[in-house]
């Protein structure tokens, strides 16, 4: 297995513990508090849960090598999951907010705000320590499926912060309505979130182009070798899990055929170097 993959697969099975782990404490605390924010810190704990055990399905899914019927890898289901992913976390904002309407017709107060704030506490070290993590390895491995999630826990650090402030609100100041509207603003911030998750999946499914600075980094290192005399027809997209990098170079039409796959793979090893888990796909054009 490339450590590439490792990477991806330890930072997905972390946020399936640590989203178990926060889901029994925020039910603890909420089950003491009956807290409308607390309510919504759970149900996105509870859904992290299921939305880490897809991310980490999609990841092995994505790392079945090509076959006969995938001749470019199966990278694509890390994107199918962000998309999972994102109407899910759309479910649960109209479940909390639903909750909350509940909350302001019956007048109910928070219960025991001294206990949630501690078990807040104790959930937001938790993510904290997860986030780091995950942005550490989507930087290594630019892993679509984790940089989703972590998109996701990174959010829940903030919410986490507004719950606290909410409990805190309550204990001192016995201003239980704050409670309804922050909860209810939680998951609005987290449906904000979701733009982002949503457009790199969609990128992914429809093939997008790279971004122009990756493009832009493709072309100069091509064109800084030596024996290149031009280069046209520059394509590129990403799987998810892979970028794909097809284009034309131009070469002396003088050249043996030996040095022209020498040639080939010094381009494809240093555009391999700049982009990490990518293929290179090179047509090699004589120039005249």
């Amino acid at each position: 297995m490339k450590k590439y993959e490792m990477l991806n697969l330890s930072a997905s099975l972390l946020a399936m513990t640590i989203a178990v782990t926060l889901v029994g404490i925020k039910f603890i605390a909420w089950d003491a508090t009956d807290s409308i924010s607390i309510l919504s810190s759970l149900v996105d704990s509870f859904l992290d849960v299921l939305i880490s055990f897809i991310t980490f399905l999609s990841i092995q899914a994505s790392m079945v090598p090509a076959d006969h019927d995938h001749r470019f890898g199966h990278g694509k289901y890390q994107a199918i999951a962000a998309l999972a992913q994102a109407i899910i976390i759309f479910a649960s904002v109209f479940f909390v907010i639903y909750q909350a309407i509940v909350r302001i017709l019956t007048q109910a107060e928070v219960q025991q705000p001294d206990l949630g704030v501690t078990y807040m506490i104790v959930s937001l070290a938790l993510t904290i320590i997860l986030v780091l993590y995950q942005r550490f390895v989507a930087h290594k491995t630019q892993s679509i499926a984790i940089k989703a999630d972590s998109m996701h826990y990174l959010s829940d650090i903030f919410t986490t912060l507004v719950v606290i402030i909410s409990m805190l609100s309550s204990m001192y100041f016995k201003a239980n309505q704050i409670d309804i509207i922050l909860g209810i603003l939680l998951m609005l911030i987290v449906l904000y979130g979701v733009k982002n998750i949503l457009i790199q999946a969609l990128a992914i499914l429809t093939d997008r182009e790279l971004n122009e600075d990756l493009r832009t980094l493709i072309k100069s290192t091509v064109l800084a070798h030596p024996k290149c005399l031009g280069m046209h027809d520059l394509r590129t997209r990403d799987s998810g899990s892979k970028k794909f990098i097809q284009f034309h170079m131009e070469l002396d039409s003088a050249l043996l055929l030996k040095e022209v796959h020498q040639i080939d793979d010094e381009i494809s090893d240093a555009i391999s170097e700049l982009i990490p888990e990518c293929e290179v796909i090179i047509h090699m054009d004589p120039k005249d």
